[in-house]
């Protein structure tokens, strides 16, 4: 990273360890990658800590398995970011 672009901190001892449950769920559709709708549902879900989010997860592939797998992905993504911490040199 250059000098001028905010240099990243707080991760230094690997992922943050997040707790975090469903709050809430709801069928959809939403555009997939051939620009076709998909039916899935949205799978909402809020962190120990106060983060809230929803991830789509397609109906065909609507398992818990699938579920716990895409939410803590999800979870993990939204965390890394929530947790970082920057300096920026204005001039």
């Amino acid at each position: 990273m250059s000098a001028n672009r905010p240099q990243p901190s707080g991760m230094t001892g690997g992922p943050p360890t997040v707790n975090w449950q469903v709050t809430g769920q709801q069928q959809t559709t939403q555009f997939g990658p051939t620009g076709r709708f998909e039916p899935g549902v949205n799978v909402s879900w809020q962190t120990d800590n106060g983060i809230t989010g929803t991830t789509f997860v397609p109906q065909a592939l609507y398992t818990l398995d699938n579920v716990l797998k895409a939410v803590s992905r999800h979870v993990l993504e939204m965390a890394q970011v929530h947790a970082a911490k920057g300096t920026v040199t204005i001039g």
